[in-house]
């Protein structure tokens, strides 16, 4: 009979190392509940190490309490106590978060919790276990909308639930805990009483979608929401020839006369289909997209003056107005010396500009045009809108 060809260092083993990453408040007990829970539901699962996201206020309350139990818990089930590593994230000032009350105190929060799931994913051999179970809800959610943005399919989301309520209070740690008499708002119970399930929360793996040129560091929680979302929704981008406005979703924001016409210029040929355009040839006023150029750049100009007409005249022109405007352009003669110094440079500053209007580096390389040399829009035609 012949024998395999995979020797065992060959054969995957899958994870060898387990991780539990949780979100924590001022309630220690949500470490020994999920602990003891996983210890009877999956016992294999039993993590090395655990990471306690946590704020300045939680940790210097709950550390030391949570350190002895998990010491009396894990001796008591026969396992080796896990490695506690506290995270705390920091403010603007640099200083630790005491709680997550504002709103730059959540999205630090969010960073961190992006970074550290981003961290042990990363690891091949490792598993990573999501408890969302302690915290205040902003701080569950970005641990759960990290795992959707990183996790791999063997990485699990959970949270432990508490039965009856009443148990949900200091002195109750786990069912099978020494001290066994719990001081209740219901008053006097015995911990033995009190129920424990750790229920799996399925989740999106967005993982697959990610570029993997944007797998290489972990981004910030906005970059993520903003990237995963112009990966799913495919925003269409927008552009507003007369008052050069360019909008993405909730993004808006105008450019300079130049730089708008030659933005619409690359939009227009994306949506045709056309080829890039060289910058060598771009600037010759015998080319067909120069002559392009210059017309949208004169009607970006007309624009920005009749933004500053007296309201009736403006209406007075109206849309057929502005079509005989746009052909009279089309017929005028173009003299090269006047109309080149517009674009000696002009694909770098429009990027340049671009980087600068835009909030996210993934958003900035999707929008921006190129590649170097050449003046093209990677969007496909029905991502793109045009507007007069």
């Amino acid at each position: 009979m012949a024998q395999s060809s995979k020797s065992p260092s060959n054969i995957d083993l899958g994870p060898t190392r387990h991780v539990l990453v949780m979100t924590l408040g001022l309630t220690g007990a949500v470490v020994t509940e999920t602990l003891w829970a996983i210890a009877r539901e999956r016992p294999d699962d039993w993590p090395a190490e655990i990471r306690l996201v946590a704020t300045r206020d939680g940790r210097k309350l709950l550390e030391k309490d949570i350190r002895e139990q998990t010491r009396i818990l894990s001796e008591s089930l026969g396992k080796p106590m896990p490695e506690l590593i506290y995270r705390i994230a920091h403010g603007g000032d640099g200083e630790q978060i005491a709680d997550i009350r504002q709103q730059e105190d959540a999205v630090a929060f969010g960073d961190l919790v992006m970074q550290e799931v981003f961290e042990i994913t990363e690891e091949p051999d490792t598993a990573l276990h999501v408890s969302i179970a302690g915290g205040r809800k902003t701080m569950s959610y970005h641990a759960g909308a990290a795992l959707t943005a990183y996790g791999r399919d063997h990485d699990r989301l959970s949270h432990v639930l508490v039965d009856p309520p009443e148990f949900e209070t200091r002195g109750f740690w786990w069912p099978d805990q020494p001290e066994q008499t719990v001081q209740t708002r219901l008053g006097e119970r015995k911990a033995s009483e009190a129920r424990l399930d750790l229920a799996d929360i399925p989740y999106p793996r967005l993982r697959p979608l990610i570029p993997e040129e944007d797998l290489t560091e972990a981004m910030k929680y906005g970059e993520i929401i903003a990237l995963t979302n112009a990966l799913l929704n495919r925003t269409p981008l927008e552009l507003f020839l007369y008052d050069r406005t360019v909008r993405y979703g909730e993004i808006s924001f105008r450019l300079g006369a130049e730089e708008f016409a030659l933005y619409y210029l690359a939009a227009e040929r994306a949506k045709a289909g056309d080829p890039a355009i060289r910058m060598t040839a771009f600037d010759s006023h015998r080319k067909g997209p120069f002559r392009r150029f210059l017309q949208l750049y004169r009607m970006t100009d007309y624009g920005e003056a009749r933004e500053s007409a007296p309201p009736g005249k403006r209406e007075e022109k109206g849309e057929q107005g502005l079509m005989q405007d746009f052909n009279r352009i089309s017929s005028e003669a173009i003299l090269a010396d006047e109309t080149r110094a517009l674009v000696r440079y002009p694909r770098a500053r429009l990027n340049g500009s671009l980087f600068r209007k835009l909030p996210d580096v993934r958003l900035r390389q999707r929008f921006a045009v190129g590649p170097r040399g050449y003046l093209a829009m990677g969007l496909k035609p029905d991502e793109i809108v045009l507007h007069p």
